[in-house]
């Protein structure tokens, strides 16, 4: 899916980008022009490495269908939706004492799925939605439209490293479970009254080899003979579905 933006879901120019950082900003990730170069250029990217914030470089012609104007090769993506932070929000909701429902995105990549999944585990009562920072579609205007608002009211976990984040996850004593085609088990024995983490693919590869390692068990959805795979956002509904019934 494209990454299309409007204007006011950016900053651009050096400074600008270079100040938007130093401030604290959130920026979901950093274009650069590899032919731009200054000094401030050097600063900007060493604080972006530093900080480990997300930063492509591409050639002139995709900065200018981006924005038309002058951006001194440098546009960066503001965080429309503020990330909230693992860590914190394991520790406060756990002392509140309710079963934890998570749902962890695996490489998400068309933002019309990652909105119809942020409805569906808002209607079904999911704590939070997780996400790497790398490799999953930008939560710019266009997602945020396609999940009804759901994204604006969902707490929003994004992070460096999904392995990193699903194994300190199951540390906190939450239970890791993937939805696939080749489940070990039917997706009515998924267990409704622990602490979850429910992991979806992507819709080209699905599930990680490195995060299925995680899971305690995967599960499948019974379905007719004649159909292909469902579609990881139908997937995910019934899934989630599944765990209120």
């Amino acid at each position: 899916m494209s990454e299309e933006a409007n204007s006011d879901e950016f900053i651009y120019g050096i400074h600008p980008v270079l100040e938007a950082v130093q401030a604290g900003k959130q920026l979901q990730k950093v274009l650069i022009n590899p032919e731009a170069k200054s000094p401030q250029i050097n600063e900007l990217l060493g604080i972006l490495r530093k900080q480990n914030i997300r930063h492509q470089f591409v050639p002139t012609q995709k900065l200018n269908k981006l924005l038309k104007g002058n951006h001194q090769g440098v546009i960066a993506y503001v965080s429309l939706v503020e990330s909230v932070d693992l860590y914190d929000f394991l520790n406060l909701e756990l002392a509140k004492g309710t079963t934890l429902r998570i749902l962890a995105l695996d490489h998400i990549t068309d933002v019309r799925n990652i909105g119809a999944l942020a409805r569906s585990a808002l209607a079904f009562g999911f704590h939070a939605i997780l996400v790497p920072e790398k490799g999953s579609v930008l939560i710019h205007s266009g997602a945020i439209k396609s999940s009804a608002g759901a994204l604006l009211k969902i707490p929003l976990i994004q992070v460096a490293s999904l392995t990193a984040a699903l194994k300190d996850i199951r540390l906190h004593g939450i239970s890791i479970v993937g939805i696939t085609e080749s489940g070990n088990k039917e997706l009515k024995y998924i267990p409704k009254d622990d602490h979850l983490t429910l992991v979806l693919g992507s819709e080209e590869t699905g599930i990680r080899k490195e995060h299925l390692a995680l899971c305690r068990d995967t599960y499948r959805i019974p379905q007719g003979e004649n159909i292909g795979s469902l579609n990881v956002s139908v997937a995910g509904a019934v899934a989630m579905y599944e765990l209120v019934r």
